[in-house]
């Protein structure tokens, strides 16, 4: 039990380790939150990890329209932000896509960040999910 338990954090590290220099390599702004997104990614069940990225990449195109549009039209406070995790998570329990309910809040944290949104930020933050 132990050693599964050490193969384990190994493994979680070395994804950590080799998702976030290859997003540092390609200049990706917050690369380090890919961590995080190898992390939820990894503690997933193992047979269903083709599906699990599908879902997350769907949810994160669902994500990051959903964000953009709230934004452009209603502005970048924090009640606007509220009421995109407001949908966001309702969509989310209604398309039974929960499990990237938090990785994709992530996501448009950085946008509410920033406070603008172009194709290179969007591509960026789809790009950290990929």
């Amino acid at each position: 039990m132990l050693n599964e338990h050490i193969m384990q954090s190994v493994k979680i590290t070395l994804g950590v380790f080799v998702a976030v220099m290859l997003a540092k390599m390609l200049g990706m702004e917050f690369y380090t939150s890919v961590g995080t997104i190898v992390i939820v990614s990894m503690l997933s069940a193992k047979k269903q990890s083709i599906r699990q990225a599908s879902t997350y990449l769907l949810a994160s195109l669902v994500s990051l329209t959903l964000a953009s549009v709230l934004f452009t039209l209603l502005g970048y406070s924090f009640a606007i932000f509220m009421l995109y995790i407001l949908i966001f998570t309702f969509l989310m329990h209604k398309m039974n896509m929960k499990v990237a309910i938090v990785l994709n809040v992530v996501l448009v944290m950085h946008i509410f960040s920033l406070k603008e949104i172009s194709f290179s930020i969007l591509a960026n933050e789809f790009g950290l999910m990929f």
